[in-house]
């Protein structure tokens, strides 16, 4: 499989180019935002976002890409340089967060049904007890 470039829309609307590195490829001593995907047979699905000052200081040796790969089925990190310092990258951090809600992202998320929607997903889905607990039946 091709991987390409990916467009994501923030919950602002504003669109954001990543693009992908593999793992083992070099990074560069730049600032930016990047994307833990995970490929669900159609399309990448974000299951981290992150920004740091050096994506070559922060990405090898990542805190949580080994906990990506093994329990969210992570396979590439997409990223894109992101200009006008600290603020905008966070600024664009929380602008996916809340548009794609990321399992792994516990900060910026838009409700608490995410977060324990998101947990559940990458075990397998939800069971029939824990749908009738969601709905408010037991």
């Amino acid at each position: 499989m091709t991987i390409t470039n990916i467009v994501c829309t923030g919950v602002s609307g504003t669109k954001y180019m990543h693009y992908p590195t593999m793992p083992g490829s070099t990074w560069l001593d730049k600032p930016g935002n990047y994307l833990f995907c995970k490929w669900n047979g159609q399309s990448w699905i974000i299951q981290y976002a992150g920004e740091c000052q050096s994506f070559s200081a922060r990405l090898p040796g990542h805190d949580r890409w080994e906990e990506a790969v093994r329990d969210y089925g992570v396979t590439v990190a997409f990223s894109h340089i992101t200009q006008g310092g600290v603020d905008a990258r966070q600024r664009e951090e929380r602008d996916l967060i809340q548009a794609y809600n990321p399992p792994m992202n516990t900060h910026h998320r838009t409700n608490a049904l995410a977060d324990v929607s998101g947990a559940l997903g990458r075990i397998g889905g939800l069971s029939p007890l824990a749908r009738s607990l969601l709905n408010g039946k037991r």
